[in-house]
This record gives C-alpha cells, structure tokens and sequence, in this order.
C-alpha cells in the first residue's frame, strides 16, 4: 500500500511532520472504509504530532476528522465535543475552511427531535461557509452530509428544512458560530451568549 510505505519510509527518515500528514491522510481512507479503530488510533498519533510542531491547521484538521471517527462510531456526545473543538480552534486561528467543516459535524451531532431547526440552519450556514472559499465537501463529508439532510426532512418536513437551511445561510459567520457553539443565533441577530 502507498500510504503504508510512504509511512515507513516518513518514519525511517525522521519527518515528523509528513509522518503526521501521511497518518491522518491513512486514517481518512480507513474512515472511509469503516476501520474505525485504526483510523482513530492514527489520528491520535497524527494529533500528537501536529500540537507538538505547533502546526495549527493540522490540529484543527486532525481533531475534526477524530470526530468524523466517533461519528461513524455511534458516540455523538464525544464527535460533538470534539467538532465543537476543531471549530472553536478555527475560529480563534482564523483557519477560515474549517469553519464550515467545524458547523457541518455539529449539524449532525445536534439533531435531536428538539434541535432539528437548528441543525437545518447549521446545514445552511456551514455550506454559506464553504461555498464562499470555494470549498467543496470531501466524499465522507459529503455521504453524512446528505444522510443526515434526508434525515431531518424527513422529520421535519421539506418546508420547515429549506426554511432553516435557507435561515442559515443568511446568518453571518459569527452568528453562525455562536448557534454552533451553543447560542441561539438567528437570522435576524445574535444571542447574547459569548462563544468563547
């Protein structure tokens, strides 16, 4: 395998840094390919290696993708905890593109019965968020994703969802992140709740 190798070879030479990469690059197709526990175990390492060079969006990445894991996993309190982490990361590094990344594992996470308006708003803003980098979902992201749309029309109907959706595509980013990281933002303004 290429990945495999090229992780040999990273390790042999004393790259910690393409180590790093390559882990979390591994640890993606493993997600994919539902080797939940290898892919989380080289995402703890690709974590480690990323806060010890300091490399800012490496920890931002590698922390959403840990969530992806516990997502895919079954554990929605641990993938919200750690979505809520990587955003509130980006927001404070201005890491820009995982914003979006950051408000799409929290739509996800946060849609109970009781919080599906708010998880449809969230679709919307995190879409807001990437369509405005020019940003596109990656497969995994994007196979949620839409489960999870079809899943929220379906209990809310389509209406109430575009409604929301479109509501959250009109939010502005910080409003965005606030309704993310627990404020009750809406369209039309913000909570008083600091988002940290």
């Amino acid at each position: 395998m290429d990945l495999a190798e090229s992780l040999a070879l990273s390790r042999q030479a004393g790259d910690l840094r393409e180590v790093g990469v390559v882990l979390c690059n591994l640890a993606y197709g493993e997600m994919g390919a539902g080797e939940l526990a290898s892919a989380r175990t080289h995402l703890a390492e690709s974590l480690r290696i990323t806060r010890e060079l300091k490399d800012l969006d490496g920890v931002v990445v590698n922390t959403f993708n840990l969530g992806l894991v516990e997502y895919l996993d079954g554990s929605m309190d641990t993938a919200a905890s750690l979505f809520a982490e990587s955003l509130d990361l980006a927001r404070r590094w201005f890491i820009r593109a995982n914003i979006g990344y950051g408000m799409l594992g929290l739509a996800m996470t946060r849609g109970g019965p009781a919080e599906a308006d708010r998880s449809a708003r969230l679709h919307g803003a995190a879409d807001e968020a990437l369509e405005a980098l020019g940003e596109s979902t990656a497969a995994v992201e994007r196979q949620l994703r839409d489960a999870d749309r079809e899943r929220l029309r379906a209990a809310m109907g389509a209406d109430a969802f575009e409604a929301g959706y479109a509501a959250g595509r009109a939010l502005t980013t910080e409003e965005a992140i606030q309704l993310a990281l627990g404020g009750e933002s809406h369209a039309s303004g913000t909570s008083d709740e600091d988002s940290g």
